[in-house]
């Protein structure tokens, strides 16, 4: 394995999770199991599901759940709103605006930032949204080192700066740049004639 740092004293991010977020992943296999049991009634139900009725339950149910269990642990959330669709879902707190989003074959987020360069060409595979962070995973045609060397050369021309940088084998590679208070890490992997890049956001508290 190959390890470098230019920057022998990086700045880390010192990021914290809203409480709803850890929530939401505390309760992830409840989450996985319920969607379980609701598919089960969702079959019994077709008519109300062709109006949207059982979507709705659901997403309200959970939004109930994810308070509740914010209430036990001392934690007053507000509302959350949680929203389903055929590709994803989403979880906004209503109080301070930040979101969490799982999304499959979406755009890239609005809140990614547009001067990180997209590598072309390239198909999004999928979003995460975090509060202030963002991960977009693609899958690209061009070869790993195409993809490795497009963001080794065009990241410092926007004025990113390498903190490290991972090479545990010739098909992957995972480096970490900074910019004023923006962190990105871009992972490069190669597997079974595939090459997937992705990009992972995130602004430092």
């Amino acid at each position: 394995m190959n390890v470098q740092n230019p920057n022998p004293n990086p700045t880390t991010p010192n990021k914290k999770f809203p409480t709803w977020a850890k929530v939401l992943i505390g309760l992830f296999v409840v989450f996985v199991f319920m969607l379980v049991l609701m598919g089960v009634a969702f079959n019994m139900c077709a008519h109300y599901l062709t109006h949207g009725g059982a979507e709705k339950v659901l997403e309200k149910g959970f939004e109930k759940i994810i308070e509740t269990q914010a209430k036990k642990e001392g934690k007053d959330l507000g509302d959350v709103n949680i929203d389903f669709d055929k590709e994803g879902f989403s979880i906004s707190d209503k109080k301070t605006g930040e979101v969490f989003s799982i999304q499959a074959g979406k755009k890239i987020p609005d809140s990614f930032p547009k001067e990180i360069p997209i590598f072309s060409p390239s198909t999004i595979v999928s979003t995460v949204v975090m509060g202030p962070s963002q991960i977009v995973v693609f899958e690209t045609s061009g070869s790993f080192g195409e993809v490795f060397s497009f963001y080794q050369n065009s990241l410092p021309q926007k004025g990113w700066t390498k903190m490290f940088d991972m090479n545990p084998d010739e098909q992957t590679s995972s480096a970490a740049y900074q910019k004023e208070q923006e962190m990105l890490h871009v992972s490069v992997s190669s597997e079974n004639n595939k090459v997937m890049l992705t990009l992972n956001h995130s602004k430092m508290n």
